[in-house]
């Protein structure tokens, strides 16, 4: 049987007898299962961009009360990083997806992506090889 491919794009490759992922190959036959997995965004950067501005809000709110009216440079400083901080989680990090694979050994990640659409038809394709094999 002549090796079909059903999916190529850059580092990824899917054939009816090995799927390459960058410097990694699995054997079509090895491969038991396909799922994708929707991994989130991590929190941690929200959660310190709200901690750095709220100490900076305090910081404002201390300086300005104590030296009559005048803000603190600092305050200023952090209420402006944990803006950024936040910003950057809301603007820039985005979800991730994943082609997870099952076999003999274990569930492996062996793909992970920010587009999602991508990671579909690769597991639509690693699916359809499945498929083919029975």
């Amino acid at each position: 049987m002549d090796e079909l491919t059903l999916y190529s794009d850059g580092g990824t490759l899917v054939t009816s007898t090995r799927f390459v992922v960058g410097t990694s190959t699995y054997a079509m036959s090895q491969i038991t299962s396909v799922t994708t997995v929707a991994i989130p965004k991590s929190t941690r950067l929200l959660i310190w961009g709200v901690v750095v501005a709220l100490c900076g809000v305090s910081c404002v709110g201390i300086g300005a009360s104590s030296s009559g009216g005048g803000a603190s440079t600092l305050g200023v400083l952090q209420l402006l990083v944990g803006a950024a901080m936040v910003a950057a989680y809301v603007l820039v990090l985005k979800a991730q997806y994943a082609v997870s694979i099952g076999t003999s050994g274990g569930q492996v990640r062996a793909l992970v992506s920010t587009d999602m659409a991508a990671v579909a038809k690769i597991a639509g394709a690693l699916t359809q090889v499945i498929v083919m094999r029975r």
